[in-house]
């Protein structure tokens, strides 16, 4: 593992913006250069290497391409939810999560690419539903390559009419 966590909010922004190309765009892996043509202008060679280089997300290859690091973590996350049905229930990742405000639920799974949280929400009978992911913490990186999102990384209302109802973010 890497030892250096990018601190400066230009290094990260920049390195949320690779992350995306290559999610997206390039589906997973590309060659430095490819990536430093996509970037020109708003940050030099040798700072997108110094970025795919220190970053946790990133992976390089043997022929100098660089890729998104494949694999499962554990976060501790902090949200509300809301159901309209009392007898609603929240899965997080297949882990029960209890209903109501400032609830907090721990080594919930993150998925592959992206940190994909998957969220399920059943319940008997039509009614609404709000879940707001108030702070995802990734726990297994290791403090120097620890990361949070705070501050509503994820709002979403659900409306409920068939029995079951499934939200991926």
């Amino acid at each position: 593992m890497r030892n250096i966590i990018l601190e400066s909010k230009r290094l990260q922004s920049l390195e949320l913006q690779i992350f995306l190309y290559l999610n997206f765009v390039e589906q997973e892996r590309s060659s430095i250069e490819k990536i430093r043509k996509a970037f020109l202008g708003l940050a030099s060679s040798s700072t997108i290497r110094k970025i795919v280089c220190n970053s946790s997300f990133f992976t390089f290859g043997d022929d100098d391409t660089v890729g998104i690091m494949l694999v499962k973590h554990k976060a501790d996350i902090t949200y509300d939810f809301e159901p309209d049905n009392p007898n609603s229930q929240l899965k997080l990742s297949g882990k029960t999560a209890a209903t109501g405000k400032n609830k907090s639920l721990k080594g919930v799974t993150l998925f592959g690419i992206g940190y994909r949280l998957e969220v399920n929400v059943i319940q008997n009978g039509v009614g609404n539903w709000k879940l707001n992911i108030k702070k995802l913490e990734i726990t297994d990186l290791g403090n120097q390559h620890q990361r949070k999102m705070e501050s509503n990384p994820l709002h979403e209302n659900g409306d409920h009419n068939r029995g079951y109802d499934t939200y991926r973010s």
